[in-house]
Parts: C-alpha cells; sequence; structure tokens
C-alpha cells in the first residue's frame, strides 16, 4: 500500500509492503511487508522484506541520518536491516543492531534467543 508518497521510475513495492509519507527515489526495491514512513530513499536502495525504517527513531538514528524533524533519509550505499518482532515470544531479530533489553517470557521454542538455532 502506498499512501502519501512520491515513488520514481522503475520503483517495485511487493506485496504487503507498506510506504507513507515518504519520497523514493528512481530503481528503489521495497521488499515484501516491509514498511517505510515518512523517509527519502535515495536511487537504488533494496529494502529487504519485514525491514522497518521510520517506525522506531532511535534505531533509524544508528544506521541512517535522521532530520529534526524526523525524516529518515537513506542513502544509495545504504545497508538496511530486517526487524521482525513476534509479540507473543518476545523476541526480536536485528541483522545489524542487537538486542540491548533482555526479552522476557521467551517461549520455549525460542530458547535459542538472537541468532539462536531456534530461530524459525
Amino acid at each position: 500500500m502506498v499512501r502519501n508518497s512520491v515513488l520514481g521510475t522503475g520503483v517495485r513495492v511487493h506485496s504487503g509492503a507498506i510506504v507513507e509519507d515518504s519520497v523514493i527515489l528512481d530503481n528503489c526495491d521495497i521488499g515484501r511487508r516491509a514498511k517505510i514512513r515518512r523517509a527519502i530513499l535515495d536511487k537504488n536502495v533494496r529494502v529487504p522484506e519485514d525491514a522497518a525504517i521510520g517506525w522506531e527513531r532511535e534505531r533509524d538514528r544508528v544506521h541512517h541520518h535522521v532530520t529534526e524533524s524526523g525524516i529518515v533519509v537513506v542513502g544509495e550505499t545504504a545497508q538496511v536491516s530486517i526487524l521482525r518482532t513476534w509479540w507473543y515470544d518476545c523476541w526480536i531479530e536485528s541483522l545489524s543492531a542487537e538486542c540491548r533489553q533482555p526479552c522476557v517470557g521467551r517461549s520455549p521454542r525460542m530458547q535459542g534467543g538472537i541468532g539462536g538455532s531456534n530461530v524459525p
């Protein structure tokens, strides 16, 4: 779903992806179920499946430039990471940032923890 956004030529938004209040320059690829909000993506940026940009300001500041007004700017050479959340299992996976808080109430299938062998 694309809402209140400008997309350049050759931009692909895959099924289940959400793009809101953003500017996506030419030849970007937005993976399935990715979420982008209040962002500017430079040309040729690939956003992997399940990635989130513009949903967690502090996380975005670690990986991208965030303006004073909260706009996330993703450069052409930026590496966009995946963020998956299982609310019932209290587990977060991130390819480029580690969980800084211990999860409480982890289910038995998640005993491997972040990056563990029991990850679905």
